[in-house]
């Protein structure tokens, strides 16, 4: 959902200096973040079309809350 798409850009930072990594040992972490993006798109789009807009908000909202 929204509010979570660009904590990677503000974590990366941190990780790099806590754990001494180059910009290169934390692209993979940057690429699955936008692979699990792209993929979930899809889902999300069948999720929408078949529920609705408000139905579809709401169920994201009780995922995004059940999982920790």
């Amino acid at each position: 959902m929204g509010p979570h798409h660009g904590d990677h850009n503000t974590l990366l930072p941190h990780l790099r200096s806590v754990f001494e990594l180059t910009y290169t040992q934390t692209t993979p972490i940057e690429f699955v973040w936008f692979i699990a993006y792209g993929v979930m798109g899809m889902p999300s789009a069948f999720l929408i079309e078949r529920t609705g807009d408000k139905k579809a908000i709401i169920i994201g909202l009780l995922v995004r809350g059940s999982v920790r």
